[in-house]
């Protein structure tokens, strides 16, 4: 399986993934809105939104986005 080439690829850190995060559950309305149209637990996107989980898979997914790996040269 690979990956399409895209004209304008974005690289999103935890800060920009957190902030469309919010921006999306702002946009449905709030945290049980957003959690029940994706599927997703209402309990855990809040730890997640409040800082005592990380993001999962299962958030990224929700995005539409998917987790790249990339080599850091420090």
């Amino acid at each position: 399986m690979g990956v399409l080439p895209s004209s304008n690829p974005r690289i999103l850190e935890s800060e920009g993934l957190m902030r469309r995060l919010r921006a999306e559950v702002k946009q449905a309305g709030g945290q049980s809105s957003w959690a029940r149209r994706e599927h997703i637990d209402r309990t855990m996107l809040n730890r997640i939104l409040n800082g005592r989980k990380p993001i999962t898979n299962e958030i990224t997914r929700a995005l539409k986005l998917c987790n790249v790996y990339a080599f850091d040269d420090d």
